[in-house]
């Protein structure tokens, strides 16, 4: 296999900040970039230099050992796989581990010189995750993900010291190593009772208009007018949800199933099997299908799960932004108002290893909670229904209602010019922090810093790879 130039200028920054080791490294890129293929490309670059180098990587779902294995496999590199029913080729110098298995069997492998997370944001300290950190300190610590920071918004600098950027999702559009895509949304709803600044709606108080348990328009019915025939995921907010959107489709005429992590391994390949090969049109899904769902052809998200969740939003929009032959541009129905509340997919964005700015103001702003898995005692956002740990599916199902509307088209281009044109005649670093607040960017402060230190020549945009 091949790197594109972005993914070689992505792995020789993660190469220059593992040195000297010991360190802990946490690489972003987004969703369709090609993380696996980086870090599988490293793995071979460390094995063929060193007779006696070991590499773990973790995942934690089985779907992820089976990408991550042929991708090995196409790289060359000889691994075991560490999971139930599997073979023991514990010998093998590279392998490829579910989580939870082994944390149960942490005894039988020599430490590894290179520790690989895939999916990095679902490390936890206080989880098997942290519990095989701490057996194998001495380990170099690698994180890969496209969004760092958990549901909940918590950064993930208790578990890396050191952040680096990959290429931007525009960027990858670019170069078409991503695919571009049309946006349907709600039109705004009570745009009378947002607060204003400089001219724009207020980020938050949009999201407070738009955060009701409601979606817009009937999902059926979009797919019919805008993408009949085309495959389509369906991110629901429950089992239950999910299972009746599919029989909404399914007495339209429409090929479609749902699938979800209480369903056996060979009755989910199955229907994995018939969406990828076209026989299936649409597939709804609550949490399985989110991240780690590795299907080029998919050429429509339907998102009719509302959520504050910037990381599970970009999950989800990315799985249709990867490129394939025939594929003009990915389309993004967003029913629940998802895009009034994190912006655009491509928009640019300036991450840091301490997560969201949790804050509490008189306004009634309140850090997010957390509910905790009574199976494997993983902590997850409330609005979980399967917990992404052990696919336990939780007893509470949110409620969603449809209201009548119909989605209308973003105007992408006129979106970003307005936006530089807003950018460009804020002149203070004080008014770039407001904008940024504005816009309810994750760190408001370190994307200001970053602007104005471009404009006043000390740093520029495109060298930048760290971000602390």
């Amino acid at each position: 296999m091949q790197l594109r130039p972005d993914q070689v200028t992505f792995c020789d920054k993660i190469l220059a900040a593992l040195r000297p080791p010991p360190h802990s490294v946490l690489a972003v890129a987004p969703t369709g970039s090609g993380k696996t293929v980086c870090f599988s490309s490293l793995t071979k670059a460390w094995v063929d230099r060193d007779l006696f180098t070991r590499v773990m990587i973790l995942v934690h779902r089985r779907e992820l050992i089976q990408q991550v294995s042929a991708c090995l496999t196409q790289f060359g590199v000889e691994h075991g796989i560490i999971a139930p029913t599997y073979p023991n080729q514990k010998a093998r110098r590279v392998q490829v581990a579910s989580v939870q298995t082994l944390v149960r069997r942490l005894a039988d492998y020599a430490p590894p010189d290179y520790l690989v997370i895939d999916e990095a944001h679902h490390a936890i300290t206080t989880s098997s995750w942290g519990h095989i950190f701490r057996a194998w300190p001495d380990a170099q610590r690698l994180g890969v993900t496209a969004t760092p920071e958990r549901l909940s918004g918590e950064g993930l600098r208790s578990m890396f010291s050191t952040l680096v950027m990959g290429p931007s999702v525009q960027s990858l559009m670019e170069i078409n190593a991503l695919s571009s895509y049309r946006l349907f949304a709600p039109p705004v709803q009570h745009a009378d009772r947002v607060a204003r600044s400089m001219g724009d709606y207020t980020r938050r108080d949009l999201a407070q208009v738009m955060d009701t348990r409601t979606i817009t328009g009937d999902a059926v019915q979009h797919y019919q007018r805008l993408a009949t025939g085309k495959r389509a995921m369906v991110f629901c907010v429950s089992v239950a949800h999910a299972e009746s959107v599919a029989l909404q489709f399914t007495t339209a005429g429409f090929a479609a199933s749902s699938i979800d992590g209480t369903m056996t391994r060979e009755a989910r390949a199955s229907i994995l099997a018939s969406f990828a090969s076209g026989a299936t049109q649409v597939l709804t899904s609550c949490d399985l299908v989110s991240e780690g769902f590795d299907l080029p052809a998919v050429e429509v998200a339907i998102l009719l799960r509302p959520t504050q969740s910037l990381a599970l939003h970009l999950q989800q929009v990315g799985r249709a932004l990867r490129p394939y032959p025939g594929k003009d541009a990915a389309i993004l129905l967003d029913h629940a108002g998802n895009t009034a509340r994190h912006g655009l997919p491509d928009d640019a964005r300036v991450w840091s290893l301490d997560g969201k700015v949790m804050r509490r103001t008189l306004e009634g702003d309140r850090d997010p909670g957390l509910k905790v898995c009574p199976n494997c005692y993983a902590a997850v956002a409330p609005a979980c229904a399967v917990c992404p740990e052990c696919q336990h599916a939780f007893m509470a199902i949110r409620s969603i209602t449809t209201v009548e509307g119909t989605l209308t088209e973003v105007d992408l281009q006129a979106q970003r010019q307005a936006a530089r044109a807003q950018q460009g005649a804020t002149t203070s670093l004080e008014g770039l922090i407001s904008l940024g607040k504005s816009r309810g960017y994750r760190n408001p402060y370190v994307w200001a810093k970053h602007v104005w230190e471009s404009r006043q020549g000390r740093v520029r945009w495109a060298d930048r790879s760290t971000v602390s």
